[in-house]
């Protein structure tokens, strides 16, 4: 069964400045993100059925009914889960129309849910997983934390499909949904 979830596309500039965190960083025990592999993801639903491919895509264009515009997000910032000082992930922050983000995602979760999905209740935080750590430890000290890695406009979400690996997860793009209308 494919493991799916629900993402917006990181512009290729943003994607190249949060892939260079991990030259600077000189870190042990840590898994960088593969710079085409980076993005922001809103609903992560694990495994499903393949005939539920359709339902899926259909709760993406039902919670992007009526957008208008692009959506415009900024990447700055770095921290960890569950904390800086015992990270198990580090992130980059979101900024720029994130409350926009989080109306679209609680419209998408609404629409997964009433087509019989399961979907993560924690509260959403915006973000992008930039390095996953072997075993909880500090944040390294040779990054700036504050750094800004750049804007970009969210124009489609995607329904991405996950295959594990000993190397990292391989994405690959199972559906495209425009965000707006041409």
């Amino acid at each position: 069964m494919p493991r799916i979830f629900i993402a917006a596309p990181l512009d290729e500039a943003v994607r190249s400045n949060l892939a260079r965190v991990g030259t600077a960083a000189d870190a042990r025990g840590v898994r960088w993100v593969d710079e085409g592999s980076l993005h922001l993801t809103l609903a992560f639903l694990g495994e499903v059925e393949e005939r539920s491919l359709p339902l899926i895509e259909d709760a993406v264009y039902a919670a992007t009914e009526g957008e208008t515009a692009p959506l415009r997000l900024a990447a700055q910032g770095l921290g960890g889960f569950p904390n800086e000082q015992a990270a198990r992930v580090m992130w980059a922050g979101v900024d720029g129309e994130v409350p926009r983000l989080i109306a679209m995602r609680k419209r998408l979760v609404g629409e997964l849910r009433s087509s019989g999905f399961e979907v993560d209740q924690r509260r959403y935080r915006p973000h992008i997983t930039v390095a996953r750590f072997r075993s909880p430890q500090p944040l390294p000290s040779r990054i700036n934390k504050l750094q800004e890695f750049g804007e970009w406009e969210v124009d489609e979400l995607q329904v991405v499909e996950s295959h594990l690996r000993p190397s990292g997860p391989r994405y690959v793009v199972r559906a495209d949904v425009p965000l707006v209308d041409d």
